[in-house]
């Protein structure tokens, strides 16, 4: 499925299949006895997902992919430590570009977990004192 996932997203004609993979991918996210099998690769998985959070063709599969990240925050804590950053990079870059930041700390605060709220402000401190002010836009 992440397969399918990142060869459709190149293509803007596949954006509804595209979208209804992403739907399908994140009830496994809810599912308990799926949550087994996406944590076997989980690298791969977060790999797409940080791909598509800045997916340009439909902004309800960058939505839904942020979602999805934010649900990846309810794993056991040492099975996603080693993608936890890449996670919160790719969400907080792709959300600043797009002016979705706060909206996506709201859902993260609803959904995830207070720690996790302080590694997304920390992260993104971290980001703007190193990132282009072009991020922003222009001035």
């Amino acid at each position: 499925m992440v397969d399918s996932l990142a060869k459709l997203s190149m293509d803007v004609g596949g954006k509804d299949l595209v979208y209804s993979l992403l739907l399908v991918f994140s009830g496994m996210l809810m599912d308990e006895k799926d949550k087994e099998c996406i944590l076997d690769n989980i690298q791969i998985r977060i790999s797409v997902l940080s791909e598509l959070v800045s997916y340009p063709h439909m902004m309800v599969v960058q939505e839904t992919t942020l979602q999805c990240l934010v649900a990846f925050s309810t794993f056991p804590h040492p099975k996603i430590y080693t993608v936890r950053r890449k996670v919160v990079q790719a969400a907080i870059l792709s959300t600043i570009r797009n002016g979705m930041f706060v909206k996506w700390l709201s859902d993260a605060g609803t959904h995830g977990s207070p720690s996790l709220l302080f590694v997304i402000v920390h992260q993104a401190f971290l980001l703007l004192s190193c990132t282009e002010l072009s991020v922003f836009g222009s001035y």
